[in-house]
């Protein structure tokens, strides 16, 4: 048996499984064994387990290592946490603390606390953003290491709660003014403002890696100026600049920013942000897709066909380009032209105002049409583009040829039918039709598959029209005269590209006889002195002559004067002539004799003048010895025509004529009348035969003034008269 000692005597030992204890109920003593108290009371144990349930104060609690709800643990920790809410990774459920079966707070997926009741706080509070409804500080409170005034002012200057506002804040307002790409283009979206582009919202740049940005703000309560930031980059006092004079509003600048990527840009002065949305559109949006129409839809070229397979320079073809909608995203990065580049199948053309349809490549695809003029380059072609969009920027270049699938090129054929004339074949000995006579035309037609032969002025009938015979018969139907106007015409058409060529030539028609003419020999034909005078002039006529003409002076007159056919030719002005007129030669009225052949045989035998007049002499010398008659009477050494067309200026009577001698006039008597020295008309003279014979037609004239005639008494310097015959 153990010795008897108080509990207190005893040592202390952890319970075992052979333990019992003495158990009394007031009534009756028990013995328990200690592994009886073990199953059914965990009461003072460092653990317990609960095979069952768990019941505390009538709350079951959840079984499990940790506590778990909806097969997920919710409390977990080690010696250094205690972990509550979704502690598995994954597990963002809303942690709820409710009161009443109400939430009264909840801890969403995001951290974020939501209370619906007032939060007092003993300590101090922190952070970078507070929200909520309404806020009580009974101590202080401080932003950005700002102490905040509490309390209302009772200084009358404080008129109102707004002033007392505005004092106790930092700064009233920080906006972006200005925001500049350095590298490219800039576009700017102002806040509406009672004086506009002021307050930047937005802007767009295709690049953001060099940007000059520029914010406004207003000095703070306890300094001039403050600090400015954009994207908390400290903006140095250097490039601060006031607005106005002693306003304490200050617009500041960070340039060469290196924005790439970014979407907000922020801008803080002494407690207060802003915001500037930025968008990054980079290069042009490429097409998804270019395709060319078909042939058969095609526009011919004017005055052309649509060809059956090939188009042609000229022909107006459409294409197609298509883009993804999905790659814009902003609406600066629509295309607002495209450019077709002057290559392969194009001629070069911009098109705006585009018509965006939706595109058969599916939905969020969007397409437009453009037409294109084709090239005058040949093989299977496409067509290059490149877009220009609404922001100005201009996308790479690209081809048709650069896309899978159908429609990417289209046959081009700028080979045109040729035709090709040659001699024409006329009766023989002629070289033009009269009547109804017929001709051969010679030619040549190369790459035509449609002809068609005809004469539009309606001057010749052509046989088969509509077939085309290298040795084309024709015959003269109309026209009397004609050798260039074109009246015979062929039209060529190559079906493959639509290529219709024509050309025209002239078949001479001469169905009427030329008329000749003498334009520059007219009036009377003076004769001159051996070797006499000369006179050029031409045989011209209204047509073409077959071979060169003939003419020929008057055979009656004798003697003859002297006709030479100077240059000789079938031109209508291609024959000339020289004639010679010696005073010896028979003077009076003449005929020419002629004759002249036109291209269709037709002769000509008259001209017009029909005559020729010889009357008259050149002007001349001619001298009165003092022995002659009265010393008056001087040799003409020809004849006279018409005293009344004679000149007479006395050179060794000083006057006022243009040879400085004095001008007589004719005095007319009637023929066979005897001149002798008597004979005193003051400056005049008369014609007569070289005995003083007065006869119209003389060959001698005669001084009547007798007192000039009284001057001439040397013999080696006779009296000297000018004459001429007009």
């Amino acid at each position: 048996m153990p010795d008897n000692k108080k509990i207190t005597d005893l040592d202390p030992s952890i319970p075992k499984g052979e333990y019992a204890f003495v158990a009394a109920t007031g009534v009756d003593n028990f013995r328990v064994s200690y592994s009886d108290l073990a199953e059914y009371s965990s009461i003072g144990t460092k653990s317990g387990s609960f095979t069952q349930s768990l019941t505390i104060s009538g709350v079951p609690v959840s079984t499990g290592a940790g506590g778990t709800v909806g097969g997920l643990p919710v409390v977990g920790g080690d010696n250094d946490n205690i972990d509550f809410g979704g502690t598995e990774p994954g597990d963002v459920r809303d942690i709820n603390f409710q009161q009443g079966g109400e939430n009264i707070m909840v801890i969403n997926q995001d951290g974020d606390v939501n209370m619906q009741n007032d939060l007092y706080v003993s300590g101090g509070i922190s952070g970078d953003i507070i929200s909520g409804k309404t806020g009580v500080f009974t101590e202080s409170l401080t932003i950005s290491g700002f102490s905040v005034l509490t309390g209302v002012s009772a200084d009358p200057v404080f008129k109102d709660l707004k002033s007392q506002v505005g004092l106790n804040s930092a700064s009233s307002f920080v906006f972006f003014s200005d925001a500049i790409n350095n590298l490219g283009a800039t576009f700017k979206v102002y806040n509406p403002t009672p004086v506009a582009d002021v307050y930047l919202s937005d802007v767009v740049v295709d690049f953001a890696n060099n940007m000059k940005v520029s914010i406004r703000w207003d000095g703070p309560p306890d300094d001039y100026i403050g600090t400015g930031y954009i994207n908390d980059i400290e903006i140095p006092i250097s490039n601060i600049t006031e607005l106005g004079d002693k306003t304490r509003r200050f617009e500041g600048y960070l340039d060469n920013l290196d924005l790439a990527g970014e979407t907000l840009i922020s801008g803080s002065a002494n407690g207060r942000t802003g915001y500037l949305n930025l968008f990054e559109i980079g290069v042009g949006i490429l097409a998804e897709d270019i395709s060319i129409a078909a042939v058969n839809t095609a526009t011919p070229d004017a005055g052309s066909n649509l060809g059956t397979t090939h188009l042609k320079n000229g022909d107006t073809v459409n294409i197609e380009v298509v883009y993804d909608g999905g790659n814009f995203s902003h609406p600066l990065q629509v295309p607002a032209s495209i450019n077709i580049y002057n290559e392969d199948l194009a001629q070069q053309s911009t098109h705006t105002n585009l018509a965006w349809h939706v595109s058969a490549l599916g939905a969020g695809f969007s397409g437009v049409t453009l037409p294109v003029v084709v090239s005058d380059r040949d093989g299977d072609l496409g067509v290059c583009i490149d877009s220009t969009n609404n922001a100005g920027i201009v996308a790479a270049k690209q081809c048709s040829t650069e896309f899978a699938g159908l429609n990417k090129t289209r046959p081009v054929d700028n080979v045109a039918p040729t035709i090709s004339f040659g001699a024409v074949d006329y009766p023989p000995n002629q070289g033009a039709l009269k009547s109804n006579e017929t001709a051969t035309v010679n030619h040549t037609i190369i790459d035509a598959d449609t002809y068609s032969y005809s004469s539009d002025i309606g001057e010749l009938n052509i046989v088969n029209p509509g077939a085309y015979e290298q040795a084309k018969s024709v015959s003269r139907i109309n026209g009397g005269y004609n050798v260039s106007n074109n009246n015979f015409n062929i039209t060529a058409t190559k079906s493959t590209n639509g290529i219709i060529v024509s050309s025209a030539t002239n078949i001479k028609i001469a169905n009427t006889a030329l008329q000749l003419s003498i334009p520059n020999l007219n009036g009377n034909i003076e004769s001159g002195p051996t070797p006499g005078s000369t006179y050029n002039f031409n045989l011209n006529s209204d047509q073409i002559f077959n071979t060169s003409p003939s003419l020929s002076l008057d055979a009656s007159q004798s003697p003859i004067s002297s006709l030479t056919h100077s240059s000789q030719g079938t031109g209508p002005t291609s024959n000339s002539f020289q004639l010679i007129v010696n005073d010896t030669d028979e003077k009076g009225l003449f005929n020419w004799t002629v004759l002249a052949v036109n291209l269709a045989g037709l002769t000509t035998n008259t001209v017009s003048p029909v005559s020729y007049a010889l009357a008259g002499f050149s002007q001349r010398e001619v001298l009165s010895s003092a022995t002659s008659l009265g010393a008056g009477l001087a040799p003409i050494g020809s004849i006279v025509s018409n005293p009344n067309n004679l000149s007479f200026e006395n050179a060794s009577e000083g006057g006022s004529g243009p040879n400085g001698g004095t001008i007589y006039s004719y005095q007319a008597y009637p023929n066979g009348t005897q001149l002798d020295n008597t004979y005193d008309v003051d400056n005049k003279f008369t014609v007569c035969d070289q005995n003083g014979l007065t006869n119209t037609n003389g060959g001698f004239v005669f001084n009547l003034d007798k007192l000039n005639r009284a001057a001439n008494t040397s013999t080696s310097n006779p009296a000297k008269f000018i004459i001429e015959e007009n």
